[in-house]
């Protein structure tokens, strides 16, 4: 098993941040998913579209590897799971979305949606982990305290953002928990689990319209709950830092 603060323990942080930051390029700026799509299409007799899709899923197993070698399979089977999710629940309302509402697609055809939407999905299962992955390479805790012993208006603005990435990694890690109290409700993740008895009525299979509505819903609402939360919690731990740093320096 390979360790898992492989990336963590990087120092300094901004050689750690420029790493991450090396890694998601493509996903920051595109680059170079362009120049390889376009030599795909020279190598193989593909449509661009296909070819684009085979960049970026290429690219996705390379992030998979480095979040697999960072932090370990079951880190990385946790991020899949809400990756997975998220670009299912993305890519399948989208296209829903565009075969009812046929002026959202912009003059696509069919086809071109579906490789729209693939595109996307792939997209959202590369960024989701990669996102996470960053996100807990940095200790919030180890910012506030070195933003304690700064002086004047960037101590308060940087503490703001402490703060707030404290709330985001936090609503990371417990999200998770929210996916298993989920799947105890709902074992086939997408689906709900009565759904066999909406065939009794002719007109049960609309069911699944509120259901989703009720499920969008309660997502995210219990996101919401969980990011405020720990917010006294963590505003009260500042405060404590901060007055053990001043008294330490008051001390001769």
């Amino acid at each position: 098993m390979t360790n898992s603060k492989q990336i963590i323990e990087i120092k300094p942080w901004w050689l750690r941040l420029i790493i991450l930051l090396s890694i998601g390029i493509p996903v920051l700026t595109g680059w170079p998913v362009n120049i390889a799509t376009e030599s795909i299409k020279e190598i193989l007799p593909v449509t661009p579209e296909m070819a684009n899709i085979f960049v970026w899923m290429v690219y996705a197993c390379f992030i998979w590897l480095v979040v697999f070698l960072s932090a370990g399979e079951k880190k990385l089977l946790e991020y899949l799971a809400i990756a997975f999710m998220l670009g299912l629940t993305t890519s399948i309302s989208g296209a829903i979305m565009r075969k009812v509402f046929p002026f959202i697609a912009g003059g696509l055809s069919g086809d071109e949606v579906s490789f729209k939407m693939v595109k996307l999905f792939i997209i959202i299962i590369t960024v989701v982990p990669y996102s996470i992955l960053v996100m807990n390479s940095f200790s919030a805790r180890n910012l506030i305290e070195n933003l304690t012993k700064m002086k004047g208006k960037f101590k308060t603005i940087g503490l703001h953002f402490a703060l707030a990435f404290r709330v985001v990694q936090h609503v990371g890690e417990v999200i998770f928990n929210l996916l298993e109290i989920w799947s105890e409700e709902h074992p086939e993740k997408l689906f709900p689990r009565h759904r066999r008895g909406w065939s009794e009525e002719w007109y049960s299979g609309v069911n699944v319209f509120p259901w989703v509505w009720e499920a969008v819903s309660a997502w995210i609402f219990a996101c919401i709950i969980l990011a405020f939360e720990p917010i006294p919690a963590m505003v009260d731990e500042v405060e404590k830092i901060n007055k053990v740093l001043s008294q330490n320096e008051r001390k001769p």
